[in-house]
């Protein structure tokens, strides 16, 4: 199930943590993040260097690089480098983790597993977000602190989707995960992958007719000048992590170590509350901005959910059923607390 990482930049990681070891005092980390300099997950990178940098005196320093800019533009090389200790820090999606570390992230992207940020929060800072931190550590990452992308929703130029047999047939650009395409052949949509930099594109010139993504994302590749419709049915919660090599980690004082747990947890929580009031304020500006904004009625959710379920048991076998029991035990149990 588990997907190897190169053991050649594994060797040069080891070779450059011995070498941080026998540095001065002032210690320079490089960050990495798949998010523009402005985006709602870079901020927590913001946070992060600002409050380390403050704390240390300076002598713990966070580089902030937007973009994965250190991995040439390319997922599976800024994993393989953050594995391998090239790269000191990253801000990454479990979606990515899933496709290039191993398939138990895959958890995340189940549809319809958690129903709102309240029910999400408990999930990920319960035994659910213990053990995806575990899977990191297996493979030499540590996990900092989990952030969040927001839910995400269904955009289109066609028509308005609002229940399930809106979206038959139309053509749809996802994220890689086989979860999201094995989801959306499901429902009779013509699924396919492409990464955010040709999405515009695609949609502009009706290559594809819609594509799945958080608001935040849609707003900030300015989706809403090709596609005129927008469905708010947070069908999958995509958090995350504020990842670290584990051996440079490792190989940090104790002081360093105390104040980069300390304020990635911060950063963390500062980034959610931003992130769950743009899930909540983004839809009315994406209205004045011209989208149609669809919010399927209760029974037409329960249709979707019904209809995606098979997928938990489909993919069984991949994930691991005592992971997928675990995410579902842990959602049932917040919304039980929650009184839902």
């Amino acid at each position: 199930m588990r997907k190897s990482l190169l053991f050649g930049v594994a060797v040069l990681g080891m070779l450059s943590v011995s070498a941080q070891a026998f540095a001065q005092e002032t210690v320079t980390l490089k960050l990495s993040a798949n998010d523009r300099p402005d985006g709602h997950v870079f901020v927590a990178g913001k946070i992060l260097s600002e409050r380390v940098a403050e704390r240390t005196g300076g002598r713990l320093k966070i580089e902030l690089f937007p973009n994965h800019t250190l991995a040439g533009g390319s997922f599976k090389t800024e994993m393989e480098l953050l594995s391998g200790g090239i790269i000191d820090m990253s801000l990454l999606s479990t979606i990515i983790a899933g496709l290039f570390v191993d398939r138990r992230f895959d958890v995340y992207s189940l549809p319809f597993l958690i129903d709102d940020h309240e029910v999400a929060i408990k999930v990920i800072d319960g035994p659910l977000g213990d053990a995806t931190a575990s899977w990191y550590e297996e493979y030499g990452i540590k996990a900092l602190g989990t952030g969040i992308n927001g839910f995400r929703q269904l955009t289109n130029s066609k028509r308005p989707v609002a229940t399930a047999d809106d979206i038959k047939g139309l053509k749809l650009r996802v994220a890689g995960t086989e979860v999201f395409l094995a989801a959306f052949k499901t429902m009779e949509a013509q699924a396919v992958t492409m990464n955010m930099q040709e999405t515009f594109q695609a949609l502009q010139t009706g290559a594809v007719d819609g594509q799945e993504n958080a608001f935040s994302t849609i707003m900030s590749f300015r989706l809403y000048e090709v596609q005129d419709y927008v469905t708010q049915w947070n069908y999958v919660y995509d958090p995350f992590h504020i990842l670290m090599n584990k051996d440079k980690f490792d190989n940090l004082s104790e002081e360093f170590q105390t104040v980069l747990l300390e304020e990635a947890r911060n950063a963390v929580l500062e980034q959610r509350a931003i992130a769950i009031k743009q899930d909540v304020e983004l839809p009315a500006e994406l209205e004045k901005l011209g989208m149609e904004v669809l919010r399927p009625a209760p029974e037409a959710i329960s249709e979707f959910r019904e209809l995606l379920q098979p997928l938990y048991s489909q993919f069984n076998d991949v994930i691991g059923a005592d992971i997928i029991a675990l995410a579902i035990g842990e959602a049932d149990k917040a919304r039980t607390e929650l009184g839902r």
